[in-house]
């Protein structure tokens, strides 16, 4: 018997989802996120840029910032995912695809 696989592999970047436009408001999306999620911490928010390190999720997007990126080692990875319904309306039309309500 054989076997077929529909598995695809895409590789993006905020450029590929985001305009420029939107992509300062993306990144204050991801420091509320981490300010929301981390109020314990001490983190440097103000280093928070939109990281190459994402996932695509078919209902939404989760950030990755390793260890010593915006916080100190100890705290290992941060991450913050962001929900399609709070980033659609900045979605370019060619990237709503991804993605499911």
């Amino acid at each position: 018997m054989e076997t077929h696989s529909d598995f695809q592999t895409h590789f993006f970047n905020s450029k590929d989802l985001f305009s420029e436009e939107s992509q300062p408001i993306i990144c204050e999306m991801i420091k509320q996120k981490i300010i929301e999620q981390d109020k314990k911490r001490s983190l440097n928010i103000e280093s928070v840029n939109i990281t190459t390190n994402f996932m695509l999720l078919p209902k939404g997007l989760t950030f990755y910032f390793n260890a010593n990126e915006i916080g100190c080692y100890a705290d290992g990875r941060i991450d913050a995912t962001l929900k399609y319904s709070e980033f659609k309306h900045l979605l370019k039309s060619e990237a709503i695809q991804y993605f499911h309500e």
